[in-house]
Formats: C-alpha cells, structure tokens, sequence
C-alpha cells in the first residue's frame, strides 16, 4: 500500500491545526499566573459569563467555538476536539470494560463542561 505524501498546503494546514490545539492545551498551565496576574481559569470564567454560561455547563461546539474566539485562540479546533474527547472518553470505558473496572467514562449521564 502506498502512503500518500501530503502536498505543502496540506502540511501547513496540519501544522497550524497542532500550533492552535497546543496553544489550547497550554492554557490550563496558565492557571496560577504570576502575582498581581489574573490565572486562566478566571480569564475562562469571563469569557464564559459574557456568553451567559458558566464553567459548570455542558460544553457544546458552538459555545466552544465562542469561547475560544473570545480569547483570541482558533476557534475552528473546536469540533475536532470535541469529538476526539468523545472518542478517548469510549476508548477509556471499553478499556475499563475489559478490565472489569469502572470508570468515570463509563457513566452515560456524564457531560462534559467547560470546568
């Protein structure tokens, strides 16, 4: 089988996909910013009140998408990392389910918000 070599559009728009997703993850590091600073998590809160939401909702692409706008990160991530959270939530319950485990994953009444 042959690999498919991605053409130079296709290599930067996967290398500005993971610089935006970093640059998303990286901001829970940011919770306790330096004396004097404001941290993340209230910079989250914020952002989230404007939208009439707190960070004990459930997080939907659109509000997420709203979210990450406001705070000037790509919003267009959104999607794909709600369904890759979806995705490692089943991996983790099948796992869970062959081990004879119960995890958190598991429960179907479980959403996931912005927290």
């Amino acid at each position: 089988q042959r690999l498919h070599r991605k053409t130079r559009v296709e290599v930067q728009a996967l290398e500005e996909a993971r610089s935006n997703i970093r640059a998303i993850l990286e901001l829970p590091a940011q919770v306790d910013g330096p004396p004097g600073q404001v941290g993340s998590e209230a910079i989250v809160a914020a952002a989230l009140q404007r939208q009439a939401l707190t960070l004990q909702d459930q997080t939907e692409v659109h509000s997420l998408e709203q979210l990450l706008h406001d705070l000037h990160l790509s919003p267009e991530v959104a999607a794909p990392m709600l369904q890759w959270h979806h995705a490692l939530r089943q991996c983790s319950a099948g796992g869970a389910a062959r081990s004879g485990a119960r995890c958190a994953a598991e429960r179907e009444d479980e959403v996931l918000t912005f927290k």
